[in-house]
Parts: C-alpha cells; sequence; structure tokens
C-alpha cells in the first residue's frame, strides 16, 4: 500500500472541519492520500455510490439529515466503501448506533491525528479487503 494513492471522500457539511481534516491528512507522509469533499448529503451519497474511493470519512451532522442516514442508505445500495464515522459528539450511544448501521469505525474529531487517522484508514482499508476476498 505504500506506493498507492488512497482514495479518500470526506461528507462533511463544515468547511473549518474539512480544512482541518485536510492539514492532517497533508502530514502523512506515506501512503499519499488524494482527498474529495462533498458538503452535502446528496452530494456524499451521489459520491460514494461510483465506487472510486478506498474509504469514506462520514460526519453525523450534514444540516437536515445525518449521516446515520447517509450510512443506513449507502449500505442498502449495497456500497462496497467502508466508511468510518467522525463526529464532534463523544456520544458513545452514537458510536455504538453508528457500529450496528455498519460503519467501519468511529472518530471523535476531537482525537483526530495524522498517525491516528492514517492508520485507522490504513486498518479498514484493508479489513475491507479481507472481508469482500471472503465474500468471494
Amino acid at each position: 500500500m505504500e506506493k498507492q494513492t488512497i482514495n479518500l471522500l470526506l461528507i462533511e457539511d463544515d468547511e473549518d472541519d474539512f480544512i482541518a481534516i485536510n492539514d492532517i491528512l497533508s502530514e502523512v507522509e506515506s501512503p499519499k492520500i488524494s482527498l474529495d469533499w462533498k458538503n452535502t448529503y446528496e452530494e456524499g451519497l451521489d459520491a460514494i455510490q461510483i465506487g472510486k474511493y478506498h474509504v469514506c470519512l462520514l460526519d453525523y451532522r450534514l444540516g437536515e439529515k445525518d449521516g446515520i442516514e447517509l450510512l443506513k442508505t449507502a449500505i442498502e445500495l449495497n456500497c462496497q466503501t467502508p466508511i468510518i464515522f467522525i463526529t464532534g459528539q463523544g456520544d458513545r450511544e452514537l458510536d455504538l448506533l453508528a457500529m450496528k448501521v455498519g460503519a467501519a469505525d468511529y472518530l471523535h474529531k476531537l482525537e483526530i491525528r495524522e498517525h491516528t487517522l492514517e492508520r485507522v484508514i490504513r486498518y479498514v482499508i484493508e479489513r475491507n479487503k479481507n472481508l469482500i476476498a471472503l465474500q468471494e
């Protein structure tokens, strides 16, 4: 994975959080991570269905709809992209709900750091590859 570029989709309605996550990812030296940002539920759902992303970071708050709704819809549409749920709320119940619905992982935004985010992304991608291989 060291030479591969990871295509990452961020579905986040807050531009400040996009900038912060982009800054964190810019510090990752390897693997190279290419970040695309969608700031609405609809744009995010359209983008995740394309299948060009290795992983998706999905925020809980997305205007009138929320990330749990998007996560449920993506899974119902048989989305193969692993989704890491992110939120500014350190809510255990939300964490458990995201996991139950099908999130690959859950991160609190205040805990996101360069090495943590890069490691979680790598693990989620590898776990997803293994799940797909088992299904085949």
